[in-house]
């Protein structure tokens, strides 16, 4: 899916970013947009200070329907957790944590590259 010379990020990659200084718990805000042009109020937390840049693309869920626009950024990593089911990762408005779930493949969320 990625172009020559990238990958999506695996699981222990995006777990690893987790372990930054505040763990989890803030890692999610290191990597939010600053500001309210993109993200619903308050965005809480965001600082940016990975230069990630991340927006709040929403989902589309495994029956085809959009949401969280603005809301929630979602991404997927490259390991799945079954064959039906792939790891992300998600940022919400409403707190700086970078949280973790399995989803079904049927689902849309965005993705990000990364250099090789």
């Amino acid at each position: 899916m990625a172009p020559e010379g990238w990958h999506i990020p695996g699981d222990f990659e995006w777990t690893t970013f987790g372990k930054c200084p505040g763990g989890n718990a803030e890692a999610g805000g290191l990597m939010k947009e600053i500001g309210n042009v993109h993200w619903t109020t308050a965005n809480t937390g965001a600082t940016n200070l990975s230069n990630f840049k991340c927006l709040p693309g929403g989902y589309r869920n495994n029956v085809g329907a959009f949401s969280n626009l603005g809301d929630f950024g979602h991404w997927w990593s490259s390991t799945q957790s079954d064959p039906t089911f792939a790891w992300g990762r998600n940022l919400n408005y409403n707190d700086g944590a970078l949280n973790g779930a399995s989803a079904n493949l049927h689902s849309g969320f965005s993705v990000r590259c990364l250099r090789n």
